[in-house]
């Protein structure tokens, strides 16, 4: 996902309500996402009214009070775009953390580990830069080398 694609994302995300997918479906994607699992939900929905536990949008309101999900989670999932918050077949983003000149920076959960980690995607025009490709890249192994409590361990790098 380039920068302008996750700033299109991100913009989106926080402008739409998110009520037009049906309940299953939402609970599905969350499921399928690893964020919770299906007995999970249902445990925490039965707290809700059936009249409201029947609106997807206070589906995805109730989850988030209760920190199941994050807005962007619950926003992107209830529009349909639950896609959007996959990276690779191990992360999940949480949200967004800050942009840089080389690109911007999510949260993220890599579900297998059930580890908070921090994503960096590259800038559209990084990417299609060799030279600034290439120091990206040279920071990336830098990075890998660099083990300290007070430095960000970088655990993983790779193109999605």
């Amino acid at each position: 996902m380039s920068n302008e694609e996750t700033q299109k994302f991100t913009a989106q995300s926080a402008s739409r309500a998110g009520s037009g997918l049906p309940v299953e479906s939402f609970i599905g994607s969350v499921v399928s996402l690893e964020l919770a699992t299906k007995q999970q939900l249902d445990t925490v929905l039965a707290e809700l009214p059936e009249t409201v536990r029947a609106d997807t949008s206070e589906v995805a309101k109730f989850l988030r009070k209760k920190e199941l999900l994050t807005p962007l989670q619950a926003k992107n999932i209830a529009d349909g775009r639950a896609d959007m918050l996959k990276v690779g077949e191990d992360y999940v983003l949480m949200e967004p953390l800050g942009k840089g000149g080389m690109g911007e920076v999510f949260r993220a959960l890599h579900k297998t580990m059930a580890r908070e980690v921090a994503i960096k995607f590259v800038a559209l025009q990084v990417a299609k830069d060799p030279d600034a490709l290439a120091r990206f890249q040279r920071e990336v192994r830098a990075a890998a080398k660099l083990i300290h409590p007070n430095i960000v361990t970088a655990f993983d790098a790779g193109i999605d």
